[in-house]
């Protein structure tokens, strides 16, 4: 049996009490919003934000494995298949030269691209992606990126290619019909130019549009000297703003739930 024991103290306390109650609360729902908001930024931008992948489309990755990707835009291949790992979306993969090879099959995690990252930087003796080095047949990597689709009976889809796209003139008018073929396929294609020449990149927005290519700038970033990053991501001031906000809400409840004076 209880006893309750009468605090003579009851009315002046009782309304820091409703107060604390009421702004712990509130606090605590402003809190949790703002974490909310957090994870929620944390989940976008990168990859998705610059419009290499589409989390609701099958992506097949198309990479240039020819002699002409080494030196810088070498490292930004490196670096566009590293952000593309990063999203951990399912994907395909299919390398080129002069001849198209499918290196992962559709649906396998982005992850697994992470260790042909180095590759990029590696020397002719341990990169085994010299084997396919050779001419430039872009056409082979388009299409066969599209009969991984078609294998896998996916309507629709992206193809997701990165190139310098210097193609070989013989390849020029199949590429042009592999172009058209993903367009009455309606079958995307989005492209990470390797610092490709005019008449080259010209030629690849005729065929596909500009708003087909990962804006250049986005790609390159700012390259301190001595590091491999070419593919920075701006500083991410709403989620910077968002944790200072949960900071100070977590203070201020603090400040208010602390001992009466």
């Amino acid at each position: 049996m209880s006893t309750k024991i009468p605090f003579g103290d009851h009315p002046r306390i009782a309304g820091p009490a409703r107060r604390t109650l009421v702004g712990t609360v509130v606090l605590g729902l402003a809190v949790l919003v703002l974490a909310l908001v957090a994870v929620a930024r944390s989940r976008t931008g990168g990859i998705e934000r610059v419009g290499y992948v589409d989390p609701s489309a099958a992506t097949v990755v198309v990479l240039d494995g020819s002699f002409s990707i080494s030196g810088l835009s070498g490292r930004i291949a490196g670096n566009a298949v590293r952000k593309i790992a990063s999203t951990n979306r399912p994907i395909g993969l299919v390398a080129f030269s002069d001849a198209a090879y499918e290196l992962l099959p559709l649906g396998t995690p982005a992850r697994e691209l992470f260790p042909y990252v180095r590759f990029f930087r590696a020397s002719a003796a341990n990169n085994p992606l010299v084997a396919l080095r050779g001419g430039t047949q872009i056409s082979t990597g388009l299409d066969l990126a599209r009969d991984v689709l078609d294998g896998a009976g996916v309507s629709g889809g992206t193809i997701v290619l990165i190139s310098d796209l210097e193609d070989s003139q013989d390849d020029l008018p199949r590429v042009e019909a592999s172009v058209a073929e993903l367009r009455r396929r309606e079958i995307e294609l989005r492209i990470v130019p390797l610092l490709p020449s005019g008449p080259a990149r010209s030629r690849f927005e005729a065929l596909a549009g500009r708003g087909a290519f990962v804006p250049i700038d986005r790609l390159r970033g700012h390259v301190p000297a001595g590091r491999d990053s070419l593919l920075e991501e701006p500083t991410p001031w709403l989620f910077l703003i968002v944790a200072a906000g949960v900071i100070l809400l977590l203070a201020a409840n603090e400040r208010l739930a602390g001992r009466l004076a």
